[in-house]
């Protein structure tokens, strides 16, 4: 999943003036006609309608026409024509704006049900809202940061047994309490061949 922003500037920080507005990756991509903006009123609001729910999109937006829409998600700006915000094609995701509310928006929660959790790792089952799992590998482990971005304590459902924790000691699976604006890194070690 890439964007906002992502790829929208030279080394310079200007806007690439070439015909994508995204350089080589709007050439990767093959999206076209790019507009960016920034919403400041609701004559330029950008919205995503799925299904029978709607999100507001806030900040500066980048919109873009596309042969590769998700079914289903349907963007409007009046300011934007036909144009999308966001983009799919197989398993990347570019995403030109983020939610208003991101903690209750049926976007995030679209994307996720649907586009993340299906092809996510077993070893973290469930996230309580809020908390956020980043991975990283090295050619030793496999590390989960997890933190918890909320305002009150939340839980994670471990599913792998063996993990690590940031002292080397072993995390048992079942439920782990993440207090409030906290992390963890846990580690999977990968095994040698």
């Amino acid at each position: 999943m890439l964007g906002p922003m992502t790829g929208d500037r030279t080394i310079d920080g200007n806007w690439h003036k070439n015909i994508n507005g995204l350089g080589k990756l709007g050439d990767w991509l093959g999206i076209k006609n790019i507009i960016q903006y920034l919403f400041n009123e609701e004559k330029t609001e950008a919205k995503i309608f799925i299904k029978n729910k709607q999100d507001t999109f806030k900040g500066l937006v980048t919109l873009f026409t596309t042969g590769h829409l998700i079914p289903g998600i349907v963007t409007s700006a009046d300011v934007a024509g036909k144009r999308s915000i966001i983009y799919k094609n197989k398993n990347v995701i570019y995403l030109g704006g983020m939610p208003k509310n991101c903690m209750d928006s049926s976007f995030w929660d679209y994307l996720i049900d649907f586009e993340i959790r299906p092809f996510s790792n077993k070893t973290i089952l469930k996230m309580f809202d809020g908390i956020y799992k980043y991975e990283r590998k090295n050619t030793n482990s496999h590390y989960y940061f997890i933190a918890n971005m909320s305002d009150h304590n939340g839980t994670i459902e471990i599913g792998k047994v063996g993990l690590l924790d940031e002292n080397n000691q072993i995390v048992k699976s079942g439920q782990r309490k993440i207090s409030a604006f906290s992390y963890e890194i846990l580690r999977d070690r990968k095994k040698k061949v």
